[in-house]
């Protein structure tokens, strides 16, 4: 409807303002990127707030969408570059369309908010979102809450109570409008929806029910013209069904307001239509005040007086310094019904739904016919060509349909359809009919959203009556002895795509039964593999070329898989993963041909999940003593809580009661003072009785204000120590609470053994071998995660052992071992690591094998057999096998490949040696779990390390001239058991070789640590109290660090180094002990300053090149490296972090290619940002090269190698990554 200024509105007093800030706005329009804060938003948000407070919607969301633009791109929202270059000519179209607009406005002059939508449009896509609909620019002319109908009008519709036939007529009828815009259905819509406005439990759904059936007889009567936002309104029309269904009382406001805004674009053709053309359209629009005034006092709802008709909306001019070619095309609306769709729908292909709507219409006559409910239920079917069937064979062949479309809703309802009807025994069971009759409706209702273009979910009470139903049933007589795996169903869907010889493997693991325990192994494997698996397939299609390999991650991914569900007893199911694993080994294949068949595999392991929660609907074992523990330390902290709070409150009675004794007191010894004064001036005048008496109150007052400070101060101290106490019990409920987080995440091995032993089993099957599992550790306790991705590392190695080392019985007893090998399995604990070793007592690796396999891939060059510390590192490459034939267990070659980029994902490193005859050893090492350690920390000068408490025996303070005397021999004496050798601390560490702080009571502090052995003292500055804290294992060091236990965060948020003393004393004597060489020349070791405000960086880093012959400076910050510099340091290379407080690394390497003397210097920065616009200005600025966080020791040593082994370059290298 148009807007029109009325004489003397508001309006006329803020639009002159409005446009004068829009035509000065206008040229800043023509870049972007503005932030939040830059003028140009603010001068629009402000234009948008005074457009708002006249009640102008339309321009408001315009004028919003217009600001919110202009502060594109930004990182939320990525733009193509064709976007990018449009954005301005965009802001120029929007800028125009909303200033005629507002002109014609400002004129009085017709000014229709359609001419508004097509610029809207396009800046809301600019967000990512295609959301914007025509009713967002139109604003209400009345109240659709107020909508209401004569009774002469609904009198004489039948009320419709909501129920099963009701739903199923409404659903089809909407269903057939959609398709069709026929006005006879839109007729039998309006029919129900004023039957169900009868029946309506509020006034409010009431009133929505007349409403859309107002706008449905508008439909009916060809005043509206059907558009995508009309079927999309027939949507939520359904939805509000449902929703009254579960109880609402009201309907949603959106769906009101694009009720109220179709019928307002309908009420101008009412005005030209003939009397009597839509009565209850009338009707709405009298009552919600979309016709003048006088019409709607005059006229009776059945009648339509001739209104004046309405005035074109003002066509919109081309703004002239504009008109380019290549200037975004925005095509202005006729009205406002029309546009495209503004949310993205499902597109459907109406052949296959046409068909799944035949085969659902079948299942129902079969239904019908099954129970004998109908007498002739073939002439309901639409063709000849299908014919009456069983309700299984019809529900199979919807099956199988639907999963080919990728309906996994409306496959599960038939399948377990065809399931009940395939059990049912002849005649059926009275309640065996209606669960399917049910099931059979929910299916046609889920067709008709998926015609809509709409996903819905089966309904639970549906599907949960089918499995009862099912359950209730006796199991077939192949299902006796074996339970009826759902992998040969889902096997089915994938035959077209992958290879026909698999059927015989199926066939063969058929009566595999499923294992509860293995099988939520498998789920949480598909769980975490899944992703992984399309995101590599995602890839291969994006950026790999014609007849480029399988990605490594995939084929890595489907091995993964395959291994548990051979443990997990779903055989098919793993046959289907092996013959995908053979389909994307293929030379021709792609991501396109393997797209359907893992559609495929993901339908087959729902059907899986579907059997098992059929036949084991326990939940995931689990036990609930963490959980137990959790609550009642909760609830002893509460307990605890509530004490020390009352405390508080105590204390602070008797605070404020201190306070009031000691304003007492005071004023007491002001009193005193007086009298004090007063006896000095009149001392030797004999007082009255009168001055003894007040004198003998204010001592008396003074006795008592001290008496009340006394009790106050006793109290205090009680609710101290009661306060004290609560708190102690706090931190021993935390202390348990941390510990059963903590061991709520950690497992034992042990955890592993049933599942390890049943892969053994199968692998024995498998190879015709045999072999004993040994194991060491088991109960040394683990990560959950980490076990996780352990698991289906071990069983590749086990497997491996089986078909690779393990030799057959009578080749053993050949060579005088025991027919059963033997494997041990051992996990042991190391100074901060666990290391996990799997020993056979096979053949070992057979490096002429491996030398043939790899020289045919181009892995070994040479012609003689490689060396066995060789072989073991080409295993570790993809396709490379040594088996003589390809099977699930063996012959892919890319186990070992899957082992080694899991246990480098956890952190740890993989080794593998082997001795001919004598078997194979991998051995795995990984980082410790965090554990919960009491540590003391200990300062010696800038220097703090932490210590565990355990190692700490004491601390004494003796004379400054006894420690120095200690120190000089290395020994103290004068203790009583014994001598004790004394180090300073920091020269322990390597930081400074006395104490810089002299002590302000003459003695040193002597820390005395002590091993099972032997007890030494470490002179330190300042020891604090023990601590618990939670200790995380140093991991990725390529050298390790002597005693370095790992690191642990203080309460106050600082990082400390744990330290075993024993080893570091150790290494120290070992420095000391080292005979110097004689002086030679000194090789050069090149200085390298690195430039970072992160402490523990530039601590590791320090440590590791130093550790391998370079020079190491550090600086905290772009400043302290200048300074640096302009003192006269030249390093040859700079390692610089890119983001640092005060002057950052870019800045920094501003200023050096600025200096001459500095333009030739080497720098790397370093960043935390993948490859992108900041390292390429970075190279841009002139940086050698930059380095990712986090990096590996292995590439900055890679790096610095390269730039500060060598001279200064002459020219700029080429970057490198």
């Amino acid at each position: 409807m148009p807007d029109t200024a009325p004489p003397f509105d508001p309006r006329q007093l803020v639009l002159p303002s409005v446009l004068a800030m829009l035509q000065e706005v206008g040229p800043q329009l023509t870049g972007a990127g503005h932030g939040p804060a830059s003028p140009t938003v603010q001068v629009l948000e402000q234009i948008a707030q005074a457009l708002d407070s006249v009640q102008l919607p339309g321009p408001v969301r315009l004028v919003r969408s217009l600001a919110q633009a202009c502060q594109l791109p930004d990182p939320s929202h990525d733009l193509d570059a064709e976007q990018a270059q449009r954005l301005p000519q965009l802001l120029q179209l929007a800028h125009g369309d909303v200033l005629r607009h507002l002109g014609a406005l400002a004129q009085n002059a017709p000014a229709d908010s359609a001419s508004l939508f097509d610029s809207y449009r396009a800046l809301t896509r600019l967000g990512g979102k295609d959301t914007a609909h025509p009713a967002d620019l139109w604003q209400p002319h009345g109240d659709a809450t107020q909508a209401s109908l004569p009774p002469a009008l609904t009198s004489s519709y039948p009320t419709l109570v909501p129920c099963e036939a009701v739903r199923s007529e409404l659903d089809q009828a909407m269903l057939g409008w959609v398709k069709s815009n026929d006005t006879a259905l839109a007729t039998i819509l309006r029919q129900i929806c004023l039957g169900l406005g009868h029946s309506a439990p509020t006034p409010a759904l009431r009133s929505a029910w007349q409403l859309a059936a107002g706008w449905l007889d508008a439909q009916a009567h060809g005043l509206l013209t059907p558009d995508i936002y009309a079927k999309r309104l027939a949507a939520r029309v359904l939805m509000l069904y449902g929703q009254q269904i579960k109880g609402a009382s009201a309907a949603t406001a959106p769906l009101l307001h694009e009720l109220l805004f179709f019928c307002a674009q309908a009420a101008p053709r009412l005005q030209t239509a003939p009397p009597d053309t839509a009565p209850i359209f009338a009707a709405i629009c009298a009552s919600c005040q979309l016709l003048p005034a006088a019409e709607n006092a005059a006229a009776p709802p059945q009648a339509t007086p001739p209104a004046t008709p309405v005035a074109p909306p003002v066509a919109r001019a081309p703004a002239p310094a504009l008109a380019i070619p290549d200037a975004v095309e925005l095509q202005p609306l006729a009205t406002l019904t029309q546009g495209m769709a503004a949310l993205p729908q499902i597109q459907v292909e109406t052949s296959t739904l046409h068909q799944a709507e035949r085969y659902a219409l079948a299942l129902q006559t079969a239904l019908a016919q099954w129970t004998d409910a109908e007498a002739d239920a073939a002439d309901a079917l639409p063709d000849a060509d299908i014919a009456p069937a069983s309700p299984a064979l019809t529900a199979a062949q919807l099956t199988r349909h639907a999963w080919d479309a990728g309906w996994a809703e409306v496959a599960t309802l038939a399948h377990l359809i065809q399931r009940v009807a395939e059990r049912c025994p002849a005649p059926p069971p009275a309640d065996v009919p209606t669960p399917c009759r049910h099931a059979a409706a929910e299916i046609d209702r889920l067709l008709q959203f998926l015609a809509l273009g709409f996903h819905r979910r089966a309904q639970p009470q549906v599907v949960q009556a089918l499995e009862h139903c099912l359950q209730r049933l006796p199991a077939p007589p192949a299902e006796e002895t074996a339970t009826e795996s759902a992998e040969t169903e889902a096997a089915s869907a994938d035959e077209q795509t992958i290879s026909a010889s698999k059927d015989a493997e199926m066939a063969s693991n058929q009566r595999n039964q499923l294992q509860p325990l293995h099988f939520y192994v498998l789920e949480e494997e598909m769980q975490a593999q899944w992703p992984q698996l399309q995101a590599a397939l995602q890839h291969w299609a994006e950026h790999g070329a014609d007849g480029s390999p399988c990605p490594p991650a995939l084929l890595r991914a489907l091995h993964t898989l395959k291994g548990s569900a051979r443990l997990a007893g779903a055989g098919a199911w793993a046959s289907q993963v092996h013959a995908l694993e053979t389909l994307a080994f293929a030379p021709d294949s792609s991501a396109a041909t393997l797209a359907e068949p893992l559609e495929a595999l993901r339908l087959g392991f729902a059907a899986l999940q579907q059997e098992m929660a059929l036949h084991h609907p326990q939940q995931h074992p689990g036990s609930g003593q963490p959980l137990e523990n959790l609550q009642r330390h909760t609830q002893a902290l509460w307990a605890s809580h509530s004490q020390a709070q009352e405390g508080t409150e105590h204390s602070q009675t008797a605070v404020s009661e201190m306070a009031a004794g000691l304003e007492r007191l005071h004023t007491l010894v002001q009193d005193c003072k007086v009298w004090a004064n007063t006896l000095m001036v009149y001392g030797d005048m004999d007082l009255s009785y009168e001055w003894h008496s007040e004198l003998q109150d204010l001592l008396g007052g003074l006795l008592s204000a001290t008496d009340d400070l006394g009790t106050v101060q006793r109290q205090l101290q009680h609710h101290h120590q009661e306060t004290a106490q609560a708190l102690q019990a706090q931190t021993g409920y935390l202390q348990a609470m941390q510990h059963s987080l903590l061991y709520a995440s950690l497992q034992p091995l042990g955890q592993l053994r049933e599942r390890l032993q049943e892969c053994l089993r199968l692998a024995e099957q498998d190879c015709q071998r045999q072999a004993q599992l040994h194991w060491q550790g088991e109960a040394i306790l683990l990560e959950k995660t980490t076990l996780q991705t352990l698991a289906p590392c071990l069983e590749h190695l086990l497997r491996n052992s089986l078909a690779h080392g393990i030799e057959a019985p009578h080749e053993r007893l050949q060579q005088h071992k025991p027919a059963q090998g033997q494997i041990t399995l051992a996990l042991r604990e190391d100074a901060g690591r666990h290391i996990l070793t799997l020993h056979d007592d096979g053949a070992g690796l057979n490096p002429a094998a491996i030398g043939q396999r790899a020289a045919a891939l181009g892995l070994w060059p040479h012609a003689a057999a490689p060396a066995p510390e060789e072989a073991a590192q080409l295993i570790l490459h993809p396709h490379l096998s040594t088996a003589r034939e390809l099977s699930e267990t063996a012959g892919r070659g890319i186990g070992m490949e899957a082992v080694q980029a899991q246990i480098q994902a956890l952190g740890g490193s993989l080794h593998i040696a082997s001795r001919p005859g004598q078997g194979c050893t991998v051995t795995l090492t990984l980082p410790a779990p965090p554990a919960v350690l009491p540590i003391q920390v200990l300062r010696a000068g800038s220097w703090q390390v932490a210590l565990p408490a355990q190692w700490i025996e004491g601390v004494r303070r003796i004379p400054l001239a006894l420690a120095e005397q200690g120190l000089a021999q290395a020994m103290l004496h004068g203790d009583p058991r014994g001598p004790l050798p004394l180090f300073w601390a920091g020269a322990l560490w390597q930081q400074s070789t006395h104490s810089q702080v002299p002590p302000l009571d003459g003695h040193a502090l002597v820390v005395i640590v002590r091993s099972p052995t032997q007890r030494w003292g470490l002179w330190a500055d300042a020891l604090q109290p023990e601590q618990e804290v939670l200790l995380q294992a140093p991991a990725g060091l390529s050298t390790p660090i002597a005693g370095l236990l790992g690191t642990a965060s203080l309460p106050t948020g600082q990082v400390v180094q744990v330290y075993e003393p024993a080893a570091v004393i150790a290494a120290h004597e070992t420095r000391q002990h080292t005979p110097l060489p004689e002086p030679a020349p000194a090789p050069e070791r090149p200085l390298v300053l690195l430039v970072d405000d992160s402490i523990s960086v530039r601590r590791l880093a320090q440590h590791l090149l130093v550790s391998h012959g370079w020079q190491v400076a550090t600086a905290a910050d772009g400043l302290d490296a200048l300074q640096l510099l302009q003192e006269g340091m030249l390093p040859r290379l700079m390692l610089v972090d890119i983001e640092m407080p005060g002057m950052n690394g870019l800045e920094l390497l501003r200023r050096l290619r600025q200096e001459p003397r500095w333009q030739q210097l080497s720098v790397v920065m370093l960043t935390a940002h993948e490859a992108g616009p900041v390292s390429q200005q970075a190279l841009d600025m002139g940086a050698q090269a930059y380095l990712t966080k986090p990096y590996t020791p292995q590439q900055l040593l890679a790096q610095v190698r390269r730039y500060a082994s060598a001279a200064l370059p002459e020219e700029e290298t080429a970057p490198a990554t």
